[in-house]
């Protein structure tokens, strides 16, 4: 429960809604009643928290009101654009709202991004994140932090007997480009290093033969969404997508000439070009 989500149960809302009143701060108590009557378990000042949002912050709760990603999020509806009237827009400086969710609705926030991140759900978090510029600095730490340690178990989780089969049960998620586009929206030298010894692990030829047939093809074309700060780990993630994404007509190749090249041959040429490329640029500078 937060405030926002108390406001929706309410019917407060109205098409032109502007302004507060006194008869919207008693359907707030009375929804608020029916709310801790139905569930026992339900613990917080939810009725006075948006009465003194209403009094005091009336501009700020009508811009969340009008925002259809930050309303659909607290509401916890999936209300579509024709819901919003841009006539009801209200200017709020961005420090405004965030001070806003950081009082009212950061420990439901907070509790969102724990669930979706540990369903691994990476679409919705990266939906919500096109209005990040409004969720506090603790908020935005939790997500990367979240990351980190979604990190932390892969690397725990990759070793030389893993089976595509135990992959697809345990980090199925980096076979799909969710993952790499949320870890883009924190991008940092840190999260690079992650990406390129990801990419290493996987591509390893010491790996089951079962698991490089069918589980990183996937993975590494997936990993070609990552946006690096390091531009050669840029220029090896897209090489590398389009060698598997080109693997089929590779195979196709290989079975008809048996003294072609394999497709991971091709990967560690790559890789020592690209390591040669690193070093004459550090010995240029």
């Amino acid at each position: 429960m937060n405030i926002i989500e108390l406001f929706e149960n309410s019917g407060i809302y109205k098409e032109d809604l502007r302004q507060f009143t006194f008869e919207d701060t008693v359907k707030a108590k009375k929804q608020f009643e029916i709310e801790t009557s139905t569930d026992r378990n339900l613990v917080g000042n939810f009725d006075t928290d948006l009465i003194l949002a209403m009094n005091e912050f009336p501009k700020e709760l009508l811009f969340i009101v009008n925002n259809r990603v930050l309303y659909n999020l607290f509401a916890k509806k999936n209300y579509s654009r024709n819901r919003f009237n841009a006539n009801n827009a209200v200017s709020v400086p961005d420090e405004a709202i965030k001070a806003f969710v950081s009082r009212f609705l950061t420990a439901d926030l907070g509790l969102f991004i724990e669930k979706k991140m540990d369903e691994n759900n990476f679409e919705t978090i990266g939906d919500i994140l096109v209005v990040k510029e409004f969720f506090p600095q603790q908020s935005l730490d939790l997500i990367n932090q979240k990351i980190s340690e979604k990190f932390d178990f892969i690397f725990n989780t990759i070793s030389v007997n893993l089976s595509s089969t135990d992959a697809n049960q345990s980090i199925s998620f980096i076979k799909y480009w969710t993952f790499y586009a949320l870890v883009s929206n924190f991008r940092s030298v840190d999260n690079d290093l992650k990406i390129k010894s990801l990419h290493e692990k996987i591509t390893n030829h010491l790996l089951r033969a079962d698991f490089k047939e069918n589980f990183v093809p996937s993975a590494v074309i997936s990993m070609g969404s990552y946006n690096a700060i390091d531009p050669l780990l840029n220029s090896k993630l897209r090489i590398s997508k389009e060698l598997f994404e080109s693997k089929a007509d590779a195979e196709v190749a290989r079975s008809g000439d048996s003294g072609g090249m394999s497709v991971w041959g091709i990967i560690t040429i790559i890789a020592i070009v690209l390591r040669v490329i690193l070093m004459i640029a550090r010995m240029s500078r």
